[in-house]
């Protein structure tokens, strides 16, 4: 069996400007340029290779996951659960607020029908 048997078979061949306009695809212009020792090089060029993907994409997708998982830990607020009891708590007792009330009680100057 070939090593790209998984691979879907293409039919018509497109260039990467057609591609961009049928397939929303983001033309990648940025470069990443990184080193690497030689044993880490090797492991990373073996697990492409075992994936049948190009080094350059495997590291791109390993480093886009763990961006995610980054930025999704840092939109994160953990607290405990009695601290956040006592937010949602205080939410519900009303702060003193003269002015609001006072400018709450004017007459309307528009009236829903």
């Amino acid at each position: 069996m070939s090593v790209w048997a998984h691979r879907p078979m293409v039919r018509h061949r497109t260039s990467a400007v057609q591609c961009r306009r049928r397939c929303g695809v983001a033309t990648k212009t940025r470069r990443i340029e990184m080193r690497v020792d030689p044993a880490g090089e090797k492991r990373i060029s073996k697990a492409a290779a075992l994936l049948h993907e190009s080094v350059s994409s495997f590291v791109l997708r390993a480093a886009s996951t763990e961006a995610d998982r980054v930025l999704a830990h840092a939109d994160t607020t953990l607290i405990p659960a009695e601290q956040f009891d006592a937010l949602i708590g205080s939410l519900d007792v009303p702060d003193a607020a003269p002015t609001l009330a006072r400018v709450a009680a004017r007459r309307r100057r528009f009236v829903r029908s």
